[in-house]
């Protein structure tokens, strides 16, 4: 009886959405595109054609579905792929190298958002070997204990580099209170709302002005098939 319900309620709510209530600027997208590496596309076209493929070390990593094949996918495009014994095969990561460029190209503090835990840690620890040791601070399912501390460091400036996984802190935080104006999608995933909830992460009340999001994607790849999954 939801419309028994609606009539119910309607003296005693209404519906105000962040457009109508909030005078904010705009979002600017940006999609940093790239050619994968030999290696990387030798990986992506055989696990694309055949379900599988094979690594330097002589292991075969074989998929038995498409659902998992689209995470290799993703996987492959990092740079790294898991074997069946937990151990973690990398490889040439261009992908790593435009995330790279795109920091030296902006200023300021940025969050930087990756599907991956591997690439969470392996971001992290880059930034921080580059920029010094405590430039990048991390948020994902597995370092509960440390999560506070970590949002603490960026919104107080002692971090410059907030990384983290949308599914984990995508929502409920506020990181505008830094003045971030630089989000980079490291990579994504096919869920909208963990996508539109971590754009206001930066997006809200407190702005000091636009917030630009960047997409990198592998040109012919999977990238170009979620982002416009997500629109």
């Amino acid at each position: 009886n939801v419309e028994e319900l609606y009539r119910t309620i309607a003296p005693h709510s209404f519906r105000l959405t962040k457009g109508e209530a909030l005078d904010l600027p705009e979002k600017i997208y940006i999609r940093r595109r790239y050619e994968m590496s030999e290696t990387c596309a030798q990986h992506y076209q055989s696990l694309k054609n055949s379900f599988l493929t094979l690594l330097d070390s002589g292991d075969v990593v074989d998929v038995n579905n498409a659902i998992t094949c689209l995470l290799r996918l993703q996987q492959v495009l990092s740079g790294f792929l898991p074997g069946e014994d937990g151990s973690v095969t990398e490889f040439a990561n261009d992908r790593i190298l435009q995330l790279m460029e795109i920091i030296n190209q902006t200023e300021g503090q940025a969050v930087i958002w990756a599907r991956f835990t591997h690439d969470i840690l392996r971001i992290e620890k880059l930034l921080n070997k580059t920029f010094g040791d405590g430039s990048a601070v991390c948020y994902y399912g597995d370092n509960v204990k440390d999560r506070g501390a970590s949002v603490d460091r960026f919104l107080n400036k002692e971090a410059r580099f907030f990384v983290s996984n949308p599914s984990a802190g995508g929502t409920g935080l506020n990181l505008q209170r830094s003045g971030c104006q630089t989000v980079i999608y490291y990579s994504n995933n096919f869920n909208f709302i963990t996508r539109a909830q971590s754009e206001d992460r930066t997006h809200r009340i407190g702005m000091s002005g636009a917030v630009t999001y960047f997409d990198l994607v592998a040109d012919k790849s999977i990238d170009t098939h979620i982002l416009r999954n997500l629109k």
